[in-house]
């Protein structure tokens, strides 16, 4: 009898011979290391398309993911692209995938049809409760940022409930929640319906607003507080409270502390805690400028010399062109007002190439609000003992003068618009302990003016005039010279002006300077500049402006610009090139 074939035997060495092969093949998938060399998307653009590039784990995985792993990313990517889209309204995507080997790298390619976007339907979004009456609450709901016909959008309905929570905690509406906040898709119908419903609750209101400071008098302080127990709860004046009690010399920190709601009169009680500043402040620097050459200055400030609020301040300065010391001792009046009595005194030494004079001052002043600008009247005694084109003098002036200032900017640093004007006019009088008469009128203005987001165009003028009987009895301080970084570039510091027979400047009784700029940035703190400058000091408005024209670099730092310009004379035989150098904000 012949012998059977062994069937079962020869079965089971098959399925263990698969699952050998299949256990192998696993090994190598596992173990293998592949570099996805590249991820490609066709089909999209825009936000859609940095959304799915920031969804895709494939579009993530680092050179040397097993080959499993890149199966397995690729296998997902089809729900994470449908999902990256829905945001954007487009529900129904078609998308094509692909994932080639090249050599040892892996390519995966994905075309995507994001098909049709969903449209809004219907946009229902109501304010219920006591911001039902609230005018700014009525005009967010009516703005909402998704509108009937609107491309659905899940970002701007997201942004239209911040708003609404925004305003809510802002103005007191603490218990404020949504009944309903849902985007309702039909996606074979292509529309969503919109349903924003926003219970506000109650508002609330101010209870007492206590100031925690035991720095200045009380006095000194409580104006900062505009809102009344009772009032209507509104975190803008609070804010407002803060930055202005921040800004003077007195806090080095404002911390504002709502206290425990009174659940039955709706009233929040607001504690503000003052955390007093160093009395003392002391500064050093050193630095270099093209008008002054190297200098460098000493200052201290003592900001609480008692619990009124007066506060002083002093200075050393030195460079090449000045030697000097002053001081200044400031008296406020109790916050809002404006006001500010200042007392100021000061003596120095000044050695620019056309004059040298020593000099003494002290005086008066008082600074108050007028006219959207700062006005300040002052009263000082100079007397400076001078030398101008080899002819010496003494003077001795008693000064009254007035000066308006107003500045307007959207960024006192670095404004792309914005503008400074100033008004000054002063005098003495023989018959007022005075060696001699003048009166002298100067008016200043600058003015920026954005043309694009790197690019500002900067006009400034200056005229001035002194009147007066006897010029050359005059001292350096009160005559008219120009030229050098911040009037006419391409001119020497204080280099233009009148001159005697001899060729030496004297001053002059007029100014005039006019410039134009053009600046653009090409990164975000680089730039570059091309200027003009005129200018010029004269004997009553007879002779010619000198014109200068160059261009600069520019660093927009933190405390300011520093501009290095190069400026040529062109109003000089052979244009002579300046080197010009400055830091400081433009306004």
């Amino acid at each position: 009898m012949a012998a059977r074939p062994n069937h079962v035997h020869s079965d089971r060495a098959r399925r263990a011979l698969r699952a050998w092969s299949t256990a192998l093949t696993l090994a190598y998938l596992l173990t293998t290391q592949a570099a996805l060399a590249d991820v490609r998307i066709e089909g999209l653009d825009g936000r859609p398309l940095d959304n799915v590039q920031a969804t895709l784990s494939i579009a993530r995985a680092e050179a040397g993911t097993p080959i499993a792993r890149i199966h397995r990313l690729h296998a997902r990517a089809q729900d994470e692209i449908c999902r990256a889209l829905q945001p954007f309204g487009y529900y129904a995507p078609r998308i094509e995938s692909d994932l080639t080997e090249d050599g040892d790298d892996w390519q995966a390619h994905y075309v995507i049809d994001p098909g049709p976007q969903v449209h809004v339907a219907n946009t229902d979004v109501r304010i219920l409760g006591a911001g039902a009456a609230d005018s700014t609450f009525v005009s967010l709901a009516a703005d909402f940022p998704l509108a009937r016909g609107d491309p659905l959008d899940h970002a701007a309905f997201e942004r239209g409930k911040f708003r609404l929570l925004d305003h809510a905690a802002r103005h007191g509406y603490f218990d404020a929640a949504f009944d309903s906040a849902v985007v309702l898709v039909t996606v074979h119908e292509q529309r969503a319906d919109v349903v924003v419903h926003l219970d506000s609750g109650p508002r609330h209101l101010f209870g007492l607003v206590r100031l925690n400071q035991d720095v200045l008098e009380d006095r000194m302080v409580a104006g900062y507080v505009t809102v009344r127990p009772g009032d209507p709860y509104d975190v803008q004046p609070l804010l407002e409270m803060q930055a202005g009690l921040g800004s003077g010399p007195y806090f080095a920190g404002v911390e504002i502390v709502p206290g425990i709601l009174d659940a039955d009169s709706l009233r929040v009680p607001v504690t503000v805690n003052l955390f007093p500043a160093r009395t003392q402040r002391w500064e050093f620097g050193l630095g270099y400028g093209t008008d002054t050459g190297v200098r460098g200055k000493v200052g201290a400030q003592w900001r609480r010399l008692n619990r009124s609020g007066h506060h002083a301040e002093a200075l050393l300065q030195a460079s090449q062109i000045e030697y000097s010391a002053s001081g200044r001792y400031n008296i406020p009046w109790p916050y809002p007002s404006t006001r500010l009595l200042a007392l100021f005194g000061g003596v120095g030494f000044f050695d620019p190439d056309w004059s040298e004079s020593w000099r003494v001052a002290v005086g008066t002043s008082y600074a108050h609000s007028r006219w959207g600008g700062r006005e300040v009247i002052s009263l000082a005694y100079e007397y400076e003992d001078f030398t101008v084109a080899g002819q010496d003098g003494t003077s001795r002036l008693v000064i009254p003068g007035v000066s308006w200032t107003r500045v307007r900017a959207d960024d006192r640093i670095i404004p792309q618009r914005g503008y400074r004007l100033r008004l000054d006019a002063k005098g003495a009088h023989e018959s007022l302990l005075s060696s001699v008469s003048f009166v002298q009128l100067r008016a200043e203005i600058k003015a920026i003016r954005g043309l694009g987001p790197r690019v500002r165009l900067i006009g400034r003028g200056t005229t001035a005039r002194t009147f007066t009987d006897a010029f050359t009895a005059l001292p350096p301080t009160q005559r008219f010279v120009t030229g050098g970084d911040q009037t006419v570039r391409g001119y020497g510091f204080e280099s233009l002006g009148p001159e005697d027979a001899d060729g030496a400047i004297v001053g002059g009784n007029t100014l005039a300077i006019l410039s134009g700029e053009l600046e653009c940035r090409f990164l975000d703190d680089w730039g570059v500049a091309t200027f003009l400058d005129s200018g010029q000091a004269l004997t009553d408005f007879s002779g010619k402006l000198s014109v200068g024209a160059g261009g600069g670099l520019r660093w927009f730092s933190p405390i300011g610009i520093v501009r290095l310009d190069v400026a040529f004379g062109l109003s000089e035989p052979g244009s002579p090139l300046h080197l010009h150098l400055a830091i400081g904000p433009d306004l």
